[in-house]
């Protein structure tokens, strides 16, 4: 391996998505579409599960695309990779390789002895909300596979899920019954979730309805915000309550406090209503105690024509140069104020 440096990334986990062309399908990938280039992310691999959602994670894991796509990051050619828009690249924070795989790639062997420890598990797209960048509607019915689909993970000696950056966790029915019936003696791998929500529904009364062995994994909890004020957030969050979800990430910034989780994040996806928010966003996630913000360029998800993408959501093409000062204001008091940036601006 020498000094090169490896994102581990594909030889700890794998992603799973809602696949857009058959909502009752769950596709693999390696992590984030946006984070790969167009050759691999127009690869749709179907994940094997039987009729009621049971699925089978190692058909992806040692497949021929995953293989392929190891051997590029430790030959260092990167080249499955879009590096300008990765988060783990950008933000200088590449996932560590696991030990298991080390001694595999000086044999120049990228066919893992070992099962997943890492899964994304964005598998139900069904949400309160309707932001235009993510969704036509808000009327998604949640998926009654989607509780075997996660048993299935839980069950597979996975040590961390990251779930659900495709629809919202505290409106799914079946999500929330999979994750309230975890116990460390039915899954004794299991170490640690990793939540993405809008926020809306996480008030005092959900927190206290979530099973303690649920609420004793959770590990992060990363809210999709994108707005510093209410007229902003209205016009992004369609369907949300500003001042509703204020108080919720109070709570959340308690929990923090209190120790019942360890890592609190607020998102904010840059586009043309909130690039001006900028630096306000970084204020109120101070105010909040947060950890860490995440800052990313929107992309396109397909969810109106590319025109409309361009004129309605896309950043200007000298965004870069229009907002420099802007970007690098909030970047020093990021610095300042101890957060923890997760960017690729």
């Amino acid at each position: 391996m020498g000094n090169k440096k490896i994102c581990g990334i594909p030889f700890k986990g794998l992603s799973l998505f809602v696949d857009p062309f058959n909502n009752d399908n769950i596709i693999s990938t390696v992590c984030c579409p946006a984070w790969l280039n167009a050759e691999y992310k127009n690869s749709r691999i179907l994940v094997s599960e039987d009729g009621s959602g049971v699925m089978d994670l190692n058909s992806f894991w040692n497949s021929k695309e995953m293989m392929d796509f190891r051997e590029s990051v430790a030959n260092g050619s990167y080249s499955f990779c879009n590096l300008k828009e990765c988060l783990s690249y950008a933000s200088g924070c590449m996932e560590p390789l696991p030990e298991q795989a080390k001694g595999l790639i000086d044999q120049g062997i990228y066919e893992m002895d070992y099962p997943p420890m890492n899964v994304e598990a964005n598998i139900d797209r069904a949400c309160n909300l309707s932001c235009p960048s993510c969704r036509a509607s808000s009327k998604t019915i949640s998926n009654p596979k989607s509780y075997n689909r996660l048993k299935s993970i839980l069950s597979s000696g996975v040590e961390s899920i990251l779930i659900n950056a495709s629809g919202e966790l505290f409106k799914n029915q079946y999500l929330l019954k999979a994750l309230n019936e975890v116990t460390s003696e039915l899954y004794p791998n299991l170490k640690s979730f990793k939540i993405i929500t809008n926020g809306t529904l996480l008030n005092k009364t959900m927190w206290a309805s979530l099973s303690e062995g649920f609420k004793s994994l959770i590990s992060c909890l990363h809210v999709s915000v994108d707005a510093a004020s209410e007229q902003t957030y209205h016009k992004i969050r369609v369907g949300g309550n500003f001042n509703r979800l204020l108080d919720n990430l109070k709570l959340i910034g308690t929990l923090k406090k209190e120790k019942k989780i360890k890592f609190f994040m607020m998102a904010m996806v840059l586009q043309k209503a909130n690039i001006h928010e900028l630096l306000d966003f970084l204020k109120l996630a101070a105010q909040m105690g947060v950890d860490g913000v995440s800052l990313v360029k929107i992309g396109y998800w397909h969810t109106c024509s590319i025109q409309e993408f361009r004129n309605n959501l896309a950043l200007p093409d000298d965004w870069e140069v229009t907002y420099k000062d802007l970007v690098n204001e909030a970047k020093a008091f990021a610095a300042d104020n101890g957060i923890y940036l997760f960017s690729n601006i």
